[in-house]
């Protein structure tokens, strides 16, 4: 038994610094202690509990975005790669690949984030315990795999983007945190980096983190090769996003009628706001939506998140006193959100997947923390048996967020309680129950939409589509010339007054219409279309 009642002080700091590697009974003598060979098939066992919990998405629709970049995407089943922009071009080989072999189907391409969420989990795992207990390192796992806030990237196929990053960037460290360096690891460690932002560029700011922790540990020599190659990547993905910043303004301002590009937000409330938000979302994870649109900016909002961001800053700091590398945690976590943080309004004010990759960090701290406790009080069973029902409860919150995304109408009515002010999902709404048959209702939530923004054409030209519905033609003509005011490339409202004008007899004006959607959109469905329509005048 090694003491050090007669160790002098050179020593004593020595051991301090050393006792990690001289065994983990050092430091964890009140830990309750897990036998090496059931180390294995714990963490299977959970990772398989996992997988049992993620397949019951299995049969959901595709939603949202999955509608028109993979179900009404003819392309989708082909891969091609522009070298000179090759983003996103991995996740693309992957529905290619998929949809090839199984069809356009949503269950393999859904299982296929999972999965990459479940070796993310094990990855995570193995970085944990290189230092700490295996208490530690399965309870991070737990409190990071069924979390009900990982739900949207896993379940959604448009979110696999950041499962997919997440998992590569976390190889990432784990092959960079590994004291014995070969140069097949580093070579491998560049390899998957280039894929991962690639994949995501929401973390090109990790090899900073990585270049502290080389500059601590005095290994800046041995890992400089590697750190110019990861930096040289973050940096051409950097370059990326810049030089598509105004096409993607255009795109979200045209699309979605904000201002993105054209603002710049108050930079301290844009991290204080989203950082304590998704903290507060992890801890009580009940106002789950796609779209957080009660959040914003205002002074409530910045004291009260703010105050949860402070609360987080001052854990980082105590952890970081007590516990052996505490300090990389909490680093990770807001590494991982820098990105979209920026006060330019190009990215959501929150979105659940944005965290992806900083909840992982996040369990860890707390599991870290836990254990540290528990270490300290008798009571250590009472604290892990506390951890067992959180983790359980987390399981069953999941298990109801994957029944919002079953749909897409189930989505959005599942975002009506926790997103009143979001005119997104007020036009979804609208979509909903346009399905149901319900024209009159339809018509309430896009009104309430276009009432939140005004500037909303897409609300607009579809209550127009639902008074055609009611067979009110003046309104829907009205509000397909209203919505081509706000927005003249909406090629559809050009194409319902053509329609509106053939059940008028009106030949020619409908040719008129049809020929301005058709200069927006050349589709063969639109020229045959026009073809009827002379015909028609012809025989007039």
């Amino acid at each position: 038994m090694i003491t050090t009642a007669k160790l002098d002080t050179r020593q004593k700091k020595w051991l301090k610094k050393n006792k990690h590697k001289l065994g983990e009974r050092l430091e964890n003598k009140q830990e309750i202690a897990t036998p090496a060979k059931y180390e294995a098939p714990l963490l299977w066992g959970l990772l398989a509990a996992a997988l049992l919990i993620w397949m019951i998405s299995l049969p959901n629709k595709f939603v949202s975005d999955d509608i028109p970049t993979i179900l009404n995407n003819a392309k989708v089943g082909t891969w091609s790669i522009n070298l000179l922009q090759p983003w996103w071009s991995f996740q693309y080989l992957i529905y290619a690949i998929l949809t090839n072999i199984f069809g356009l189907v949503p269950w393999p391409l859904r299982l296929t984030g999972i999965l990459f969420h479940l070796t993310a989990s094990f990855i995570l795992f193995k970085i944990v315990r290189r230092w700490y207990s295996f208490l530690a390192a399965i309870i991070a796992v737990a409190l990071f795999v069924v979390a009900p806030t990982v739900v949207e990237p896993v379940v959604w196929i448009s979110g696999m983007p950041y499962v997919l990053g997440g998992m590569l960037t976390m190889f990432c460290i784990f092959l960079h945190l590994d004291e014995k360096q070969t140069l097949l690891k580093q070579v491998a460690e560049v390899a998957f980096w280039t894929l991962s932002v690639i994949s995501c560029e929401k973390f090109i700011f990790i090899p900073v983190l990585l270049l502290i922790w080389d500059w601590r540990e005095k290994r800046l020599g041995k890992m400089g090769v590697v750190l110019v190659g990861l930096f040289l990547m973050s940096l051409l993905r950097g370059i990326g996003v810049i030089s598509v910043y105004t096409e993607r303004a255009a795109i979200l301002n045209n699309s979605y009628y904000t201002v993105a590009g054209g603002i710049i937000e108050n930079p301290i409330a844009k991290i204080l706001v989203p950082t304590g938000n998704y903290l507060w979302l992890y801890f009580w994870p009940k106002a789950l939506t796609l779209y957080h649109s009660e959040v914003d900016l205002s002074r409530k909002f910045v004291f009260f998140f703010g105050g949860i961001f402070v609360l987080f800053c001052l854990w980082a700091w105590a952890g970081t006193k007590k516990i052996k590398n505490f300090w990389l945690w909490p680093a990770l976590f807001i590494t991982s959100l820098l990105v979209t943080l920026t006060p330019t309004g190009m990215n959501m004010m929150v979105a659940e997947r944005y965290a992806y990759f900083g909840y992982a960090f996040l369990a860890v701290m707390i599991s870290l923390t836990v254990t540290d406790i528990a270490r300290k009080k008798k009571q250590s069973v009472a604290l892990y048996c506390l951890v067992a029902v959180w983790v359980l409860l987390m399981a069953g919150r999941t298990i109801l967020r994957i029944r919002d995304w079953r749909t897409a109408d189930a989505l959005w009515f599942s975002a009506e309680e926790y997103s009143p002010s979001s005119p997104i999902n007020h036009n979804n709404l609208g979509d909903a129950y346009v399905n149901l048959h319900n024209a009159e209702k339809a018509i309430e939530e896009f009104t309430i939409a276009i009432e939140l923004n005004p500037n909303y054409a897409d609300a607009m030209h579809n209550r127009a589509s639902t008074y055609m519905i009611l067979g009110e033609k003046v309104k829907a003509r009205d509000g397909f010339e209203e919505a081509l005011k706000t927005n003249p490339n909406l090629w559809m409202s050009y194409l319902k007054l053509a329609f509106l004008d053939e059940s008028d007899n009106d030949w020619n004006q409908a040719i008129v219409h049809a020929n301005k959607a058709l200069e927006i959109v050349d589709l063969p469905v639109i020229r045959r279309y026009i073809e009827l329509l002379r015909q028609k005048a012809g025989q007039k």
